[in-house]
């Protein structure tokens, strides 16, 4: 299991952003990221482990994921998740991996952005929309390597850990933990079961597209295989439902996590968590 560690100092975690020197500024523009991979998936990916029956058959048409995920309130969870917890920096390297019809863009301005999603629907549906301000691509955390991208700065997974069974899982993190660079960050947002959690909102967690959703602490047993630390933040009522349908936003990262300043006592205020203390975590993060 895993250990809570205590908030460190801004300098004993301080960390330097990367951003774009004139050097590596050249670079990017001679070679964007992903350029290695046109053209090397299919179009057709294996689809990620989740309900495809009933009513989820229509998830697969990209007009009725759009307006299902607007329904719910989805732009202003993935405003608050860029400004709050990605946090990009003018030039970043941003790859979003399940990235869906690519709307979390909308949010993200100065990036070197690209996104793959096994959907060839979906994709399709982000290039139209977004055109050369990112590239996408039709891939399955399977296809994808750690030798098809260098130096990125934030590898981001809108909704898509719950999504994958444990041995894949395992896969996303360490060809994220690979691809980061040394002060590089993974994001994920998922549901995830909690203790007191209202029995509808259990219920419908239960019957989530994703097939995997976890605890947080089989979440962190599963990321620890390959990142050293976690920033975990609790956000109930994300989206617009009449009940706790319970989020977290966790930060994996392989140095300590800067923290971003003080947060008002409103707000949802984060763990820390050292990956690899190798002792209890579950009951000391409530």
């Amino acid at each position: 299991m895993l250990s809570v560690a205590g908030r460190a100092t801004p300098a004993a975690i301080a960390r330097t952003r990367v951003f774009c020197d004139p050097d590596r500024a050249t670079s990017r523009q001679e070679k964007p990221l992903g350029t290695d991979i046109h053209g090397k998936y299919s179009r057709k990916a294996p689809r990620k482990s989740q309900r495809e029956t009933g009513v989820w058959r229509l998830m697969a048409r990209p007009a009725f994921y759009r307006w299902y995920q607007q329904c719910l309130g989805e732009s202003k969870v993935q405003s608050m998740f860029v400004t709050e917890h990605v946090r990009p920096q003018p030039g970043d390297r941003v790859l979003d991996i399940g990235c869906g019809t690519g709307d979390i863009l909308e949010h993200l301005t100065d990036v070197d952005y690209v996104g793959f999603d096994p959907s060839s629907r979906y994709i399709e549906v982000a290039r139209r929309r977004f055109g050369d301000r990112g590239r996408f691509f039709v891939a399955g955390v399977e296809d994808v390597s750690a030798s098809d991208f260098e130096g990125v700065d934030l590898v981001i997974a809108f909704g898509v850990v719950h999504h994958l069974c444990d041995d894949v899982a395992r896969r996303f993190f360490a060809v994220a933990s690979e691809i980061v660079s040394e002060h590089g960050r993974c994001v994920t947002l998922d549901p995830y079961f909690e203790e007191q959690q209202p029995r509808i909102g259990r219920f419908l967690i239960e019957h989530d597209r994703g097939r995997h959703v976890r605890t947080i602490e089989a979440f962190l047993e599963l990321a620890s295989s390959a990142f050293d630390y976690a920033e975990t933040t609790l956000h109930p009522g994300l989206l617009r439902l009449p009940f706790d349908h319970t989020h977290r936003i966790v930060e994996l990262a392989n140095v300590p996590i800067e923290s971003p300043g003080p947060r008002p006592n409103s707000s949802p205020q984060p763990v820390t968590v050292d990956l690899t203390a190798g002792s209890e975590f579950g009951d000391q993060q409530r």
